[in-house]
C-alpha cells in the first residue's frame, strides 16, 4: 500500500507545472526565456551533451549528479557521485527517467532537465545575498544587473560563488576554488573569468525582457563554444569545455 502511495505522489509531482514557483523571483522573471538564455553558454542548447573534459556535467544545463541528488532526482549507490554509481529516485522514475540515457536522449529526460533547472534556479534565488540582489538595476562594469543576470552567473559559479563575486566588487579573485575554475574552463587569468561571468550576467537579462546572446553564444542548437573563447572575444568552437559549478563556491 505504501509503495502505491509513493508511486502516486511521484506521478502527481511529475505532472505539476514546471515553473510553479517562478513568481518568487522579482522583475517579471520568465523561466522559459531564462532556460533558453542559459542553455546556450552551458551546452549549445543540447539536452544530450556530456562534458567531455570532466565526464560529470550532463544535459542542456550541465548538471552534475550530486546537484540532481540535492533536488531529489538521483542518489549515490556507494557514496561516489559518478554517473555509473548513480541511481534514479522514484520521483525521476515517475517522470519516465531511470538511466542517464533516459535523462539525455528522451522527451521525459528533457522534461526532467527543465524542471530540475527551474527548481535549481529558484533555490539559487533564495540563496543570493542582499549584496548581490542590491546590485539589481545598477550598471556594473558596463552591464546592467538583473535578476536573470545574477541567476545565470549563479548557475555557473553556484549561489555562494555569485555572492562572493558580488561582495568582492564583481570580481572573482577571492573565490576559494579559483584555480579549479580557471583550469576547468580554460581561463588564462582572473580578468578573463571576470569577463565571462559579466557576459553571463548580460545574457541572463533575457529572462527580464533583455536580449539573449550577450554571453557570446550566437550558434544554433548543438553548436557549442568554449568559455575561454567568449572571455577572449574568440569565435564559437564545436566543443564544450566549461564546467557548471552547481555547488557552492565560497
Amino acid at each position: 500500500m505504501m509503495r502505491r502511495i509513493s508511486v502516486f505522489f511521484a506521478i502527481v509531482w511529475a505532472l505539476m507545472p514546471v515553473a510553479a514557483s517562478a513568481q518568487n523571483i522579482t522583475g517579471g522573471f520568465d523561466h522559459e526565456k531564462f532556460r533558453i538564455a542559459v542553455m546556450g553558454p552551458e551546452s549549445g542548447r543540447n539536452y544530450a551533451v556530456l562534458n567531455y573534459k570532466t565526464g560529470s556535467a550532463a544535459g542542456a544545463y550541465q548538471f552534475i549528479p550530486s546537484t540532481l541528488g540535492e533536488l531529489g532526482y538521483t542518489y549515490s549507490t556507494n557514496g561516489s557521485w559518478k554517473w555509473n554509481n548513480v541511481g534514479w529516485t522514484s520521483r525521476s522514475q515517475g517522470m519516465g527517467v531511470s538511466t542517464l540515457d533516459d535523462f539525455r536522449y528522451t522527451p521525459s529526460g528533457r522534461r526532467l532537465q527543465d524542471r530540475a533547472f527551474d527548481e535549481f534556479t529558484n533555490r539559487n534565488w533564495t540563496a543570493l545575498s542582499g549584496t548581490a540582489k542590491g546590485a539589481i538595476g545598477r550598471a556594473v562594469h558596463g552591464v546592467v544587473v538583473t535578476e536573470g543576470g545574477l541567476l545565470s552567473a549563479a548557475h555557473f559559479l553556484g549561489a555562494g560563488g555569485m555572492n562572493n563575486f558580488a561582495a568582492n566588487g564583481f570580481n572573482g579573485s577571492n573565490l576559494n576554488n579559483l584555480s579549479a575554475i580557471l583550469r576547468q574552463n580554460g581561463f588564462a587569468d582572473v580578468a578573463r573569468l571576470n569577463r565571462y561571468v559579466m557576459s553571463r550576467i548580460a545574457s541572463g537579462a533575457a529572462a527580464n525582457g533583455g536580449v539573449a546572446g550577450a554571453s557570446g553564444y550566437t550558434g544554433t542548437t548543438g553548436t557549442n563554444y568554449t568559455a575561454e573563447g567568449v572571455a577572449s572575444g574568440g569565435t564559437a568552437a564545436p566543443i564544450v569545455v566549461g564546467t557548471c559549478m552547481t555547488g557552492n563556491v565560497l
